[in-house]
């Protein structure tokens, strides 16, 4: 939740850190609080604002047809309609939850590498390599004391490949 600001053209949320937009907004010329409705006014208009902040800026509501109510200003002055940031946030956490069912599924090849009687060091140095687990074993680049071992590492790799697949294809 941002600070809500009321501009001389239209309402807006300031964003980012409650701490850095309260600084922001305190810095304004003829900044006023009002109790009632938890609302800043400032005597400068959005396009001011979009000037004055790396903040990223919400656009409430608006007198003018650009930035109209509803958009999204990014701290880099990028504005987004309320549909394409929606969208952009919605992309946004599917990446979030692919990136944690990936970091999921290097932990439980670590294990499973553990298991396996890999030593913790190795697998260390192979976890940031699993995606070419296969090839570094079928190259020789790692060498096994027993068969048996080698095909324990391979059935990890050859599970964390479909793994990443289906993560990958959103399965």
């Amino acid at each position: 939740m941002g600070i809500r600001l009321q501009v001389r053209d239209g309402m807006v949320e300031i964003g980012g850190s409650f701490e850095a937009a309260l600084s922001f907004v305190r810095g304004l010329p003829g900044r006023r609080y009002d109790p009632a409705t938890k609302t800043w006014t400032a005597d400068v208009t959005l396009g001011d604002l979009r000037l004055r902040t790396y903040l990223p800026i919400e656009v409430l509501g608006s007198r003018r047809q650009c930035p109209t109510a509803g958009d999204h200003i990014t701290r880099y002055g990028n504005v987004y309609s309320a549909e394409e940031w929606r969208q952009a946030q919605q992309e946004f956490r599917a990446e979030a939850e692919q990136a944690r069912r990936m970091a999921a599924a290097e932990r439980e090849a670590a294990r499973r590498l553990l298991a396996a009687g890999v030593p913790a060091e190795a697998v260390e140095r192979l976890i940031p390599r699993l995606w070419e687990l296969g090839e570094l074993v079928e190259a020789g680049a790692i060498r096994f004391s027993s068969e048996e071992r080698r095909q324990a590492v391979m059935a990890v790799a050859e599970w964390f490949g479909a793994e990443a697949e289906r993560i990958a294809l959103g399965e």
